[in-house]
C-alpha cells in the first residue's frame, strides 16, 4: 500500500510568547508549538500515515503569521484560518472544535466543556485531548480551567497561559487562580 503525499509548510514567528513554530496543509493549520523540538515530534507522528512533503515560508504561513501575530498584538479576537486536525480521533475532533467555540475573554471547566460537548462524564478525556491540542492558541485550550479555580497547566507553561488569558481580560492571580 502506497501512502499518501501531505504537503506541509512549515515556519516559525518570534513572538510575545517566544518562538512559535507552526505547519499548514493546504487545508488549514495543522501544528503549533513552542517547544523546541516540537515540530519534529509532530513530523513523527504523521510517519506511517503518510508521506510529509515539506515546505517554508509559502503565501498561507505568511498569511497564517500575520494573523497569529494580530490576535497575540490584540488587533484580533477570533482566528479565521481553517484547521486540519489531522491524527485525531473523532471525539477528539468533537472536544477540539467545542473548544474552539469558547469566545474570547471567557473560560470552561473541563467538566462544562466535557457537557458543552455531549460527553458529560468525559472531564478526564478532555484533559488529554487538551493536553495533544495540536494547535494551541487557534483552538483556544488556554480558556479551559480546573473547576477549583487554578487556571491548570499549559503544556508545561502555566505562565504562558497565564499571559494569554490575561491578554483576553481574565484576571489571574500569582498563584495561577482565575476569577
Amino acid at each position: 500500500m502506497t501512502l499518501p503525499v501531505l504537503s506541509i509548510s512549515f515556519d516559525e514567528l518570534e513572538t510575545i510568547l517566544g518562538k512559535i513554530q507552526f505547519a499548514l496543509t493546504d487545508r488549514g493549520i495543522c501544528f503549533l508549538s513552542w517547544r523546541q523540538t516540537g515540530w519534529q515530534d509532530f513530523y513523527l507522528s504523521l510517519e506511517g500515515e503518510f508521506i510529509p512533503e515539506v515546505e517554508t515560508g509559502n503565501e498561507a504561513a505568511k498569511d497564517f503569521a500575520a494573523e497569529l501575530g494580530s490576535y497575540l498584538n490584540g488587533d484580533i479576537k477570533v482566528f479565521t484560518c481553517d484547521t486540519d486536525l489531522i491524527n485525531v480521533s473523532t471525539f477528539q475532533k468533537k472536544i477540539l472544535e467545542t473548544t474552539r467555540s469558547i469566545p474570547f475573554g471567557q473560560v470552561r471547566s473541563y467538566g462544562e466543556l466535557a457537557m458543552e460537548a455531549g460527553f458529560p462524564n468525559a472531564y478526564r478525556a478532555v484533559g488529554s485531548t487538551m493536553k495533544m491540542n495540536p494547535i494551541p492558541i487557534v483552538i483556544p485550550c488556554h480558556r479551559v480551567v480546573k473547576s477549583d479555580g487554578f487556571i491548570g497547566d499549559f503544556g508545561g507553561r502555566p505562565d504562558l497561559k497565564k499571559i494569554l488569558l490575561e491578554m483576553e481580560g481574565v484576571t489571574v492571580d500569582n498563584n495561577y487562580r482565575y476569577e
